[in-house]
């Protein structure tokens, strides 16, 4: 049994560094087990990223600014495993979002509220495993298409997911994250769509 999220990974500026940080970072991950009851960490997987641990320099929202670090990139893969486990009925422990939402809508790769940034030993994405079975995790880097799997040998029912938009004034947005009907939390962002990476 699977059930599966695809997204584009966008044209923008340091494109082939993201995708040699997804990468890496889907190696790290790929195969991860997650036992019924079992907690799972994306920074326990990936370790801390550095270019000794086979990242590379990419782009990064830091507060109201892009910049360039290594391992820039890897909050597409953290908000799409987030995505997955909402979509699977996995429980989120911990999960931040971005401040800002940087997008137009025609460069949207996943709807707002799904993303879950991640800061080393600062912010983090942790999931658990509610079901009475193990499940596992699965990435997949095709082009510029990623892929996220949770597979298991039971059936799983997908959640209904929705993220609903209200807008605050023309600068900030609130999006309510809903799964199976029911209120999960509300997330706020600045809207900054027109912001650049430096140099």
């Amino acid at each position: 049994m699977r059930i599966e999220l695809l997204q584009a990974v966008m044209p923008s500026p340091l494109l082939e560094n993201k995708l040699l940080n997804i990468h890496r970072g889907i190696s790290l991950i790929n195969q991860s087990l997650i036992d019924s009851g079992e907690s799972w960490s994306f920074w326990n997987r990936i370790g801390r990223p550095t270019a000794c641990n086979g990242f590379v320099e990419g782009r990064n929202l830091v507060g109201d600014k892009l910049t360039r670090q290594i391992g820039g990139g890897l909050c597409q893969l953290s908000g799409l495993i987030y995505y997955l486990a909402l979509k699977s009925g996995l429980d989120i422990i911990e999960r931040h979002a971005h401040s800002m939402d940087i997008y137009r809508e025609e460069e949207r790769f996943t709807p707002l509220g799904a993303d879950a940034t991640v800061t080393w030993g600062v912010k983090d994405l942790r999931i658990r495993n509610p079901l009475p079975f193990a499940v596992s995790i699965a990435c997949i880097l095709e082009g510029t298409h990623l892929r996220a799997q949770l597979r298991c040998e039971n059936a799983v029912q997908a959640c209904d997911l929705a993220f609903v938009r209200e807008d605050i004034t023309p600068e900030r947005v609130s999006v309510i994250t809903v799964v199976d009907g029911v209120k999960q939390w509300q997330t706020d962002y600045i809207r900054r769509p027109n912001l650049d990476l430096p140099g």
